[in-house]
């Protein structure tokens, strides 16, 4: 992580105009990324619900 961040601001001293549009393109993905991690989330709700309503109904066809 620490290279990465030494790098991208090698990059910006070398080439400003570059470094913004690829700046720009981060931030992006980083919206991207928190959109899909909420849905990610959302997914492994959803799952352990149903997960717990198929555990309720197997113990109740047990008992």
């Amino acid at each position: 992580m620490q290279f990465k961040l030494h790098k991208s601001n090698f990059a910006h001293q070398i080439n400003a105009k570059g470094e913004t549009v690829r700046s720009q393109n981060e931030l992006r993905m980083l919206l991207l990324a928190k959109k899909v991690s909420r849905a990610v989330v959302a997914l492994m709700l959803l799952h352990l619900n149903g997960y717990t309503r198929l555990s309720r109904m197997r113990t109740d066809e047990i008992c």
